[in-house]
């Protein structure tokens, strides 16, 4: 759906908003990320005072039905290895920044998109809101 369709059809409803999930560590080398970024924001000023708000969700390292193939395939090249062994020498050595020290659950992502879809949050409008443990110290 369009920008020129899907904004003004909030704005006639009076919906609440809508919001983006990315991967937050993506974001430096996937063009993509940067522009769902830009166009959540331009979706948000394009909707001025209108209660409609549009916000991104940047998740970083999270605990996933990916990670747990990633994971169980590690493991079977590595039958020596404890899973929490695999998953530490993962997160040191591609996330040294995390300051969580661990994955985050999809539930901790699930609560801040969560939060956006309650009313009392519609003064964050076209925010780039990270839930990433910490792994990034600049989303610029």
């Amino acid at each position: 759906m369009s920008q020129n369709t899907y904004v003004p059809d909030h704005v006639r409803r009076g919906d609440a908003g809508s919001t983006e999930a990315g991967e937050a560590a993506g974001h430096r080398r996937c063009p993509g990320k940067i522009a769902q970024l830009g166009l959540a924001r331009g979706l948000a000023e394009s909707s001025p005072a209108s209660g409609v708000t549009v916000n991104s969700v940047l998740p970083g390292p999270t605990r996933s039905e990916p990670t747990a193939r990633y994971f169980a395939m590690l493991q079977e090249q590595r039958p020596d290895a404890t899973p929490e062994e695999l998953e530490g020498e993962h997160l040191r050595s591609a996330h040294p920044n995390l300051l969580l020290g661990r994955f985050a659950e999809s539930e901790e992502v699930a609560n801040r998109i969560a939060y956006l879809a309650w009313p009392p949050s519609t003064a964050t409008n076209g925010a780039a809101l990270r839930v990433d443990g910490g792994d990034i110290r600049n989303v610029t």
